[in-house]
């Protein structure tokens, strides 16, 4: 396991799907397979984007690893008046 996946927090289970990114606010992780049935006993692979390292961990070492879900930044009521470009 990577250093950048030691610290203590968590990630709501029922968000934990392919194609989602994580953050533990210094390196950016994607989600790329969930096994398992719910619960405790899945297991997550996620790849750290920027040296492609496949990690696997179990839902236990997930939630203790520090990791917050990224989320897109909310709309400016502004820009979405403007338009592209």
């Amino acid at each position: 396991m990577t250093q950048a996946l030691r610290h203590r927090a968590g990630v709501p289970a029922e968000e934990l799907l392919p194609s989602a990114y994580l953050t533990d606010g210094a390196c950016l992780f994607a989600i790329v397979a969930v096994f398992g049935r719910r619960g405790r006993e899945r297991l997550v692979t996620v790849e750290n984007c920027l040296t492609l390292e496949l990690i696997g961990m179990s839902l236990r070492e997930l939630e203790h690893a520090g990791l917050e879900l990224v989320r897109p930044a909310p709309t400016s009521p502004t820009l979405e008046r403007q338009g592209p470009g």
